[in-house]
């Protein structure tokens, strides 16, 4: 398991996300997704 630390530019936060080393970007996605559902409008742009 990888610790990441993510931010979201402009919007001024900053979180943490765990997830698997073997774990693709859309596993990522999800996780952020999950995790801040207030920023699901910025996963639709990448």
């Amino acid at each position: 398991m990888v610790k990441l630390t993510c931010a979201a530019v402009g919007v001024g936060s900053v979180f943490p996300v765990d997830i698997g080393i073997s774990e693709t970007v859309d596993d990522l996605k999800d996780k952020i997704k999950e995790q801040e559902p207030g920023l699901v409008y910025l996963m639709q742009i990448c």
